[in-house]
């Protein structure tokens, strides 16, 4: 059996190293979210759980600004800059990402998160685990041992440094046991801790090495010449205060147990959510990637493979294929490009699966391919609109549109970055269905299982989609008005339709000039400028500088959206 690893988190510290890791102003969502520190944190995450498959996680968080060193001395890590405005409300959404991940979190009153992580390392190593601490706090340097290893982040997210006797020794010059000795020589700065002034780390660890430990420094304090141990002797005080308040507690109560810590597999519909709303893409397949609900013998991308019957035209065909069809069954249409053509046709229902290329449509074949189109009572498809386009340059209909699963996922979830049919398939069937190729094209060496599973889990999306729609009262908006709008915005692509540029340019100034002088009623209320379309900077001048009544609380402050607003203005 291969040994056991923790992985503990120092929250707070890896939260903010990420965040002056990555520009602020790069990670910012349509709502005005930063993300900047949620994004780096995930990213170091996803990294250390690749590099050291660590079969248990624990991340801890600090309760409060104070603890009981704070009791000690008051001036603890007082003098720190303010929190940038950026930062805030980035460790919750940090925190439900963890959640959502399956790693267990822990807060505990009157200590800080390196109590924690030195009290949960102390259990693990004398259980015979091999422990990673990831922080960026170098108190962390003493927990360091031949079992133990701090990882300390550098100036990105994929800059981790491995922190084990030998490298605390290379760069200190003292060992791990006694880096908090030398750390109460030097002082730190980042707790408003002051050390001896005059003395660095080498001296400190020269005096260590010499006087055997910092006991032996204090106590011959008297014999050590020089403006240095002047110093020495004129801030003894301080170097006692500093050794005190260093100290890691190994013996914190924990409401937790290493078994409780164990890896658990990804929520992944959880996680889609967040994403989306974090407008994360390219992050997610990584976190997938380690996620321990897949099997090491499993790809981590494997489809899921579903029976279907398949045939190809024209060995099959429409007419004849659609003879059994169940009119009151959904009957899915998927179409894959070819450049700015069509590359093929998939039709499918309930278990069965016709492929067609068009270009082997003879004139029954169209003819045949038209009259299923129209005879169809629950026709499904994706991308429509683009469909209706590429069907109609090849002399082919697509008939009534009962569901588009496109347009429904929009008006469900309107943050998503894209609406593909695999996306739409973890989230709703909580089903793997593999990705098209790049260029929308498929492979002739390549069978058509990928866009056959794509068509079947296009069918299977109606149920649940249609359930979330009625959830959100959105149905009769989307049956009513989005999909008759969605054909008449094709007829109007088709056709095209007349315009009168001078007027519409008229339009748009009288507009603009419209929202300039609103913008320049409220700048004159609020007192100064604000960007009106970033939500963080709204929750501000309206609930914080006007002391307006609050609106709904979302994950991200309190809803400033159309109807919210409106409200206030009515109260």
């Amino acid at each position: 059996m291969s040994k056991k690893r923790l992985l503990v988190l120092d929250g707070h510290s890896m939260a903010f190293r990420a965040f002056y890791a990555l520009p602020a102003e790069s990670f910012v969502t349509s709502t005005g979210q930063t993300t900047n520190a949620v994004y780096g944190f995930v990213s170091m995450l996803v990294k250390m759980l690749e590099d050291y498959k660590p079969t248990h996680v624990l991340a801890a968080f600090d309760a409060s600004a104070k603890s009981f060193r704070n009791d000690v001395y008051e001036d603890y890590k007082a003098g720190r800059a303010k929190t940038p405005e950026e930062f805030k409300g980035q460790v919750p959404l940090i925190q439900d990402v963890l959640k959502k991940m399956g790693v267990r979190i822990v807060v505990k009153e009157g200590v800080e998160a390196d109590d924690v992580l030195a009290t949960i390392a102390t259990e693990a190593e004398a259980e015979g685990m091999e422990v990673f601490l990831a922080s960026g706090d170098r108190d962390t340097f003493q927990l360091v041992t031949d079992n133990t290893t701090v990882i300390y982040p550098g100036r990105s997210p994929s800059d981790l440094k491995l922190m084990d006797p030998a490298a605390v020794e290379e760069r200190y010059g003292v060992t791990p046991e006694r880096y908090p000795h030398l750390a109460a020589l030097v002082g730190e700065s980042a707790d408003n801790l002051p050390g001896v002034p005059g003395v660095g780390d080498k001296t400190a660890a020269q005096w260590l090495k010499k006087y055997d430990g910092l006991e032996g420094v204090i106590e011959h304090a008297d014999d050590i010449g020089g403006k240095r141990g002047q110093a020495l002797r004129d801030h003894l005080d301080d170097v006692r205060r500093n050794r005190k308040l260093n100290a890691l507690l190994r013996d914190v109560d924990l409401d937790v147990t290493i078994d409780q810590l164990e890896r658990q597999p990804v929520d992944r519909n959880g996680l889609e959510e967040l994403f989306d709303s974090l407008e994360f893409t390219t992050l997610r397949k990584r976190v997938f990637s380690v996620d321990v609900g897949v099997s090491d013998e499993a790809d981590e991308g494997v489809a899921e493979k579903l029976e279907v019957e398949t045939s190809t035209y024209p060995e099959v065909g429409i007419a004849k294929w659609a003879e059994d069809l169940d009119p009151e069954q959904p009957l899915a249409m998927l179409i894959t490009e070819a450049g700015s053509d069509i590359g093929s046709i998939v039709l499918y229902s309930d278990g069965r699966a016709l492929v067609v290329d068009p270009a082997d449509l003879d004139k029954d074949g169209e003819s045949e391919f038209n009259e299923l189109m129209a005879s169809s009572k629950k026709l499904v498809a994706h991308e429509a609109k683009k469909g209706r386009h590429l069907l109609n340059a090849r002399g082919l209909e697509m008939g009534k549109v009962w569901f588009e699963a496109e347009l429904a996922a929009y008006l469900i979830r309107p943050d998503q970055r894209g609406y593909q049919i695999p996306a739409l398939a973890r989230r709703y069937l909580d089903r793997s269905v593999e990705e098209s190729s790049k260029d929308g094209q498929m492979s002739l060496l390549e069978d058509h299982s990928v866009k056959v599973a794509q068509a079947q889990a296009l069918a299977d999306l109606v149920k649940p989609m249609r359930k979330a729609l009625v959830d959100q009262g959105a149905l009769e908006l989307y049956t009513d008005m989005e999909l008759p709008i969605q054909t008449v915005l094709w007829k109007m692509e088709h056709v095209g339709i007349a315009a009168d540029r001078d007027a519409l340019a008229q339009m748009s100034k009288e507009l603009d000039d419209q929202v300039n002088h609103a913008a320049e009623n409220a700048y004159e209320v609020i007192g100064h400028e604000v960007n009106l379309s970033s939500p963080k900077q709204l929750q501000t001048v309206l609930f914080e500088e006007l002391d307006m009544p609050k609106t709904k609380k979302t994950k991200t402050g309190y809803t400033t959206n159309a109807e919210a607003l409106q409200k206030l203005f009515i109260e």
